[in-house]
């Protein structure tokens, strides 16, 4: 999962955890890879998935490293060449030695 907005990596990696607009649905429980421009910067698990309505944009706002609604769907705008992603998704980072990647459980932590 890229991550390219510094105002949400900022957030992501000084709370831990991050609301972010994507188009694709990602499964609660799924491990992902998270990349700042084409750089590695942490596992996350992937927590709720909801679409991109106005009333969860209010709700999820304050896990997104953005200080208002217009200011995050401004960002994803420029991000998706002038569109809103469908989905909003809540990522956890996860220590390394909870990683699929650092254990012996397997995945390919994406």
């Amino acid at each position: 999962m890229r991550v390219e907005s510094v105002a949400a990596l900022r957030h992501l990696v000084r709370h831990g955890y991050l609301a972010t607009m994507r188009d694709y649905p990602y499964k609660p429980g799924r491990y992902v890879r998270v990349y700042h421009r084409g750089r590695y910067v942490c596992t996350a698990i992937v927590g709720d998935v909801m679409p991109v309505t106005r009333q969860n944009l209010g709700y999820a706002v304050g896990a997104s490293g953005f200080s208002s609604v217009e200011q995050w769907l401004e960002e994803a705008r420029r991000l998706n060449r002038g569109r809103v992603p469908r989905y909003i998704v809540f990522i956890t980072m996860v220590p390394k030695s909870l990683s699929p990647e650092f254990s012996n459980m397997g995945g390919d932590g994406g």
